[in-house]
C-alpha cells in the first residue's frame, strides 16, 4: 500500500470527486499539484507546481501513487514516477502516450 497518493490537475468536479472519495476509503496522505496551489487541510496538502518544469519530478513524493487527471504530463514525468518505486494511473492515455513511455521506463534509460 502506499502512504501517499498524488492527483495531477483536475481541480473541477472529477477530481474533487477522486479527493473524496480517497479521503472516504484510504488513511494516505494525499497531495494535489496544480499551477495555482489551494488551502491545506489534515490530510491534504497542495503542491503548487508546473509539471512540465524540470524540478516537478523531484518535488513529487517517492513511491506515491499518482492518478493523473491532465493529458499534458509528460512521458518522462511518468516514467520517473514508475523508477522511483511509484505507480502510475493515467486516465487520458492514447496509444502514442503509451508508445513515447515505452523507451523512457527502460532501466539506464535517460529522460529527455
Amino acid at each position: 500500500m502506499f502512504s501517499s497518493i498524488v492527483r495531477l490537475g483536475g481541480p473541477g468536479d472529477v477530481g474533487r470527486r477522486v479527493v473524496n472519495l480517497l479521503n472516504e476509503h484510504t488513511d494516505c496522505r494525499i497531495y494535489l499539484v496544480s499551477r495555482k496551489g489551494g488551502t491545506d487541510t489534515e490530510r491534504v496538502r497542495h503542491l503548487k507546481m508546473d509539471l512540465g518544469a524540470n524540478e516537478a519530478e523531484d518535488r513529487l513524493p517517492k513511491g506515491a501513487a499518482v492518478v493523473n487527471l491532465t493529458e499534458t504530463t509528460s512521458p518522462a514525468l511518468t516514467a520517473a514516477v514508475v523508477r522511483k518505486g511509484g505507480l502510475f494511473l493515467d486516465t487520458s492515455a492514447s496509444p502514442e502516450y503509451v508508445s513515447a513511455l515505452e523507451p523512457k521506463s527502460r532501466p539506464g534509460s535517460v529522460m529527455g
